[in-house]
Parts: C-alpha cells; structure tokens; sequence
C-alpha cells in the first residue's frame, strides 16, 4: 500500500480596506439599596446621546483602579495587636489590585500621615514595618482626617480602619461623624481587634453606634482573624467593579460636541446609577 501525503495551502485572506469603528465605553455603577446589581445583560440596556438611541454592542464586567486609605490605630490598647494588624495589611495589600493607589496613615491621640496616595505598593509594604504604638484613642478625629483626604480623589475610594473600634479623647463626636460619612459617600471598612474585651457602657455604646455608622457608609465590620485580609480585598475589588456599556455613538466624527448621555436598564425597580453623564468624544 502506498501513503499519498496531500498538502493543501489555503490562499491567506486579502484586506481590501480596513474601517476604524469609533465606539464608546462607559463604566456604570448599578446599585439597588446600596447593593451592585450584578446581572445587567445586554439586551435589557438602552443608551442615548443627545436624545438619539445609540445602539450596545456590548456589556462587560471591568475593575476599576480603587483608592485604598488603610488607617491604622496606635493607641496604647492595640500595642498586643499590632503585628497582627501589620501582617494583615500586608497581606491586604498583596491581594488588591496592583493598580490601586493606596495611603497608609494611623492615629493615636493625633492624626499622622505614614505615605502618599500611590500605586507603589512595595513603599507602603516597608512603610509598614516602622509602625509603633504610642498614645490614646481619637478614632473619629483619625476617620475625619482620614475622609477629608480621600475626598478630592477621583474613582472608587475606600476606607480601612484596623483598630478595636474605641474612641477616647476625639472632640468630635458620633453624630457629627455620621453626618461627615454619610455626605462623603466613602465606604468604610473596619477590622476590629479586641473583640468583646470592652468593659463599661459608654464605650460599648460608642463601639456599637461607630459599627452602624460603618454599615450606614456602605462598608462592613470584620473580626481580624486568619481569613480577614482575603475576604475584606474580595469586597473592596467587587466594590470597585462596574459594569461597563459599550456603544457606537451617533455623530463619531464629530470630536467638539459634548454629549449628554441617559442610561435605561429594563427591569431594575428602585435602581440608582452612577455613571459620566457628559463628555467629547476626543476625552476618550
């Protein structure tokens, strides 16, 4: 028997002409009573620029960079806990995004600034070992500090606190905090030490408003243990997650026309989204 080997050589494709299409990406926050609502599909979007319905091509899942401000307590009540917090934070660290920009500061009876808004993460990593306790407690004087920072950042922005959830000597008081977070719009995380060590009422009083006003900002409570750096970075990388809607404009070579830009979801009662409402097309 004899084996014929045939080859046979397809001729490779000949471009006539190639056509840029100029398409729109919008990121969109989907929220429902403060929850991401994560099944937007293509078919229930609609876009319009201008008053003109644009046709979606697509609808995707992107992670946005974050800002991250890890602040941590120094007072004189964390001193057995601080290497746990430190090697919590580091490990926090490693497992967000390596593109989000983060700020290490910490507090004890005053507010102290340790690094700067940067996506240099081995910086804050070394920054970290040099931490030391000293002092009292001012956490909500820390938080206010903290927030007033984090406000002229654009993106996503997140605040984490390591620290028993105390405060001592802040002349600042609950309310006045709960107001401050509640207009900032910043989520706070906390990750608290010294879990049911408290004695006296006003400070478990205290303790337990400052946890509703985290819940109120949109952040959660955590207990440090083994699992707390894995489980807060899931919940700070879906915080940051958005649903992006990509589209062709209308007019695409038009580059001085701003436009005005309305989002429909069908089927999404009680929706709120956040999203650019305005841009040029040479923004992008």
């Amino acid at each position: 028997m004899w084996l014929v080997s045939l080859l046979f050589f397809q001729d490779e494709p000949k471009v006539d002409y190639t056509e840029v299409v100029r398409v729109t990406r919008i990121p969109v926050l989907v929220q429902r009573e403060g929850k991401r609502v994560k099944d937007v599909s293509l078919e229930r979007v609609r876009v319009f620029e201008n008053g003109m319905e644009s046709k979606v091509l697509a609808v995707e899942s992107v992670e946005l960079a974050n800002t991250i401000h890890i602040l941590f307590d120094l007072s004189a009540s964390q001193e057995d806990h601080l290497r746990h917090a430190q090697r919590l934070s580091r490990d926090l660290i490693r497992a967000v995004n390596p593109e989000d920009r983060i700020k290490i500061s910490t507090f004890s009876g005053i507010y102290r600034s340790v690094t700067e808004y940067s996506a240099d993460h081995v910086r804050h990593l070394e920054a970290i070992k040099s931490l030391q306790t000293r002092g009292t407690t001012a956490l909500y004087e820390g938080i206010l500090a903290s927030l007033e920072e984090l406000r002229t950042e654009t993106g996503p922005r997140v605040l984490v606190v390591l620290s028993d959830g105390v405060d001592i000597v802040s002349q600042r008081r609950e309310s006045e905090l709960g107001a401050v977070v509640k207009s900032y719009g910043v989520p706070i995380f906390l990750v608290q030490f010294s879990k049911g060590e408290l004695k006296g009422e006003t400070l478990i009083q205290g303790l337990e408003r400052f946890k509703e006003i985290v819940h109120e900002s949109g952040g959660t409570v955590r207990f440090a243990d083994f699992s707390a750096a894995r489980g807060l970075a899931r919940e700070i990388r879906d915080y940051a997650t958005r649903t992006e809607i990509i589209y062709l404009p209308p007019n695409p070579e038009d580059l001085s026309q701003w436009r005005h830009v309305q989002i429909n979801i069908a089927d999404c009662s009680h929706c709120e989204l956040e999203y650019r409402r305005a841009y040029q097309i040479n923004d992008h």
